[in-house]
């Protein structure tokens, strides 16, 4: 057996919790792995400059799988594709990768330079591709992506311009348009519904971007959508979607129990502040000192003169 020629690992501050390389198979060599196996060129030696240094292996054998897999997605399919085609099947057995990748990662994923680029670059843009997929379950895949990094508190700061972007182009479009169907407004929706559930959510929202002078109003934009289709009747929802009167009741159901949940949601993140403001006005109350009386007011000779007046 040779010796083995392996490097000194890095630093300990730049070490991450990440598989073993037994874990990740035999079948890479060392300083190969994915980009071998993928038959990534010498173009990837200037892309894998951008946004910092890998700190191990591992993790840019895992950038190399995930620009992979975006690119693979990304790849147009026909409108007259079947199921059973081999360009669906791929495009969507790469979506259902990538939702197991950014729904299992660790903290390596959201924190590293390496990976945010790649969301930024390579993630996002095939979501919002195939979010607008005539195909439902391609657009379904999409959306459960989009939600796992839209609920990353951790992601909001970095991916600002990427989430007002989908909003703008997907969300806000399945909601107004009528030709969109009721399963793509249903799936929306949902991740509405879950995002309305979260205080924090709704807080970051209107901040980042209803009091941002340069971004669209999503918190505004999204509320008047989800009361429009509320007070709207489930069978005008049926007649404009054409579907069945159970989907279209459904998203009058969902509509209404999204605005529902942003009511309770503000309310339970504005309660400790109202809290605090209570307890900071009877503190005041109790240890302010009286009101003087004004000047040259006798309380009490009035008070006698006028007992004696009423006798």
């Amino acid at each position: 057996l040779k010796a083995s020629t392996r490097a000194a690992p890095p630093p300990a501050d730049k070490m991450t919790t990440l598989p073993s390389e037994d874990a990740r198979g035999q079948g890479f060599q060392e300083g190969k792995g994915v980009q071998e196996s993928f038959g990534e060129g010498e173009e990837d030696a200037s892309e894998l400059g951008e946004g910092g240094e890998f700190g191990t292996v591992a993790q840019r054998d895992a950038y190399l799988l995930l620009r992979a897999l975006c690119k693979l997605s990304l790849k147009e399919i026909a409108d007259d594709c079947t199921a059973d085609s081999v360009p669906y099947r791929s495009k969507l057995l790469a979506l259902e990768l990538l939702h197991s990748i950014t729904k299992s990662s660790g903290l390596a994923f959201y924190h590293i330079d390496k990976f945010i680029y790649a969301i930024r670059h390579y993630l996002f843009p095939s979501v919002i591709a195939n979010s607008m997929s005539v195909f439902f379950p391609i657009v379904e895949t999409a959306l459960d992506i989009f939600e796992i990094l839209f609920l990353r508190i951790e992601l909001r700061s970095l991916l600002k311009l990427e989430v007002e972007s989908i909003f703008q182009t997907v969300i806000f479009r399945f909601l107004d348009s009528p030709t969109a169907g009721a399963m793509r407004r249903k799936r929306v929706l949902l991740l509405l519904s879950r995002a309305a559930a979260d205080p924090q959510t709704l807080a970051d929202l209107f901040v980042n971007y209803d009091c941002d002078v340069e971004a669209i109003n999503i918190f505004e934009k999204t509320l008047a959508r989800l009361s429009s289709l509320a007070q709207s009747a489930p069978s005008d929802t049926a007649s404009i979607a054409s579907t069945t009167s159970t989907t279209a009741t459904d998203v009058h159901t969902l509509a209404l129990q999204s605005v529902v949940s942003a009511i309770t949601s503000l309310r339970d993140w504005s309660r400790p502040i109202e809290d605090a403001r209570g307890s900071a006005i009877a503190k005041a109350e109790l240890f302010s000192p009286p009101e003087a009386a004004p000047e040259g007011y006798d309380g009490g000779a009035e008070e006698a003169a006028g007992g004696r007046r009423s006798a």
